[in-house]
């Protein structure tokens, strides 16, 4: 059963699906950073989760001519736009939930970019997926690191307010972790961003914060680290167990 804040992470990818690819610069420079690290495979079953509207997908497709590609997204909407725009012979497209899969099938890889912090269970989810491993199988993904959004959070700390985004963990795998500091022109910004890309359902039992609040916010970030942002990303590999 699909819990309730899961059918929220879907209803907001659905909602903003069509502008996603304006606004996610950043998921693309790391997908195509995720795309180097790719080992070399002849003819590869591939599984990727969390596809979006095709970002990391047609990285994917380059570089594995001769694959057979399973392509999900949970996001109904998302996964619609990346079958329109990458329709190939050997590509499936499909509605599937990444930590909650049943196949008939296993892969020589199974990909992911910023997709598994989606997962309720992150752990729990990457040990299934390692299942649909083939023996010498990989599985590759990137995820946001424990200090992704930092100067944010120090801002809602400081005015005692509480934070609707995520504490992030490393979890297991990670081999290279980068920060990356973007400038957006002020808070409002980056938070239109994170909407317009659908990467904005708070952790559950989050209360929006009042509009007096969000305005205090906003100020006092401005003045303090005038639109600066850091992504901290991490780099995951994982091999059949």
């Amino acid at each position: 059963m699909v819990s309730s804040w899961k059918r929220e992470v879907i209803k907001n990818f659905d909602r903003h699906a069509e502008t996603y690819d304006l606004y996610c610069g950043i998921q693309e420079t790391i997908a195509q950073n995720l795309a180097y690290d790719l080992p070399d495979l002849d003819c590869p079953d591939v599984l990727e989760i969390g596809a979006g509207t095709g970002t990391l997908t047609s990285h994917l497709l380059r570089k594995y001519k001769g694959g057979r590609f399973e392509i999900t997204d949970i996001s109904p909407g998302m996964i619609a736009l990346a079958r329109d725009r990458l329709k190939q012979e050997n590509v499936f497209f499909s509605v599937l939930d990444g930590e909650n899969i049943k196949l008939s099938k296993s892969f020589d890889l199974i990909a992911a970019n910023m997709a598994f912090q989606w997962f309720e269970d992150i752990e729990g989810g990457i040990f299934q997926l390692r299942k649909y491993l083939k023996p010498g199988g990989v599985l590759y993904f990137t995820i946001p690191g424990p200090f992704c959004f930092q100067e944010w959070k120090t801002v809602l700390k400081k005015l005692l307010l509480p934070s609707g985004m995520y504490d992030f963990k490393k979890p297991s795998g990670v081999f290279r972790e980068e920060y990356r500091t973007f400038k957006y022109p002020n808070t409002s910004s980056f938070l239109k961003v994170l909407k317009k890309t659908g990467a904005c359902t708070p952790v559950p039992g989050y209360r929006p914060l009042e509009s007096r609040q969000i305005i205090h916010s906003c100020r006092l970030f401005d003045e303090t680290f005038n639109g600066h942002i850091t992504w901290h990303i991490l780099y995951g590999y994982l091999c059949a167990e």
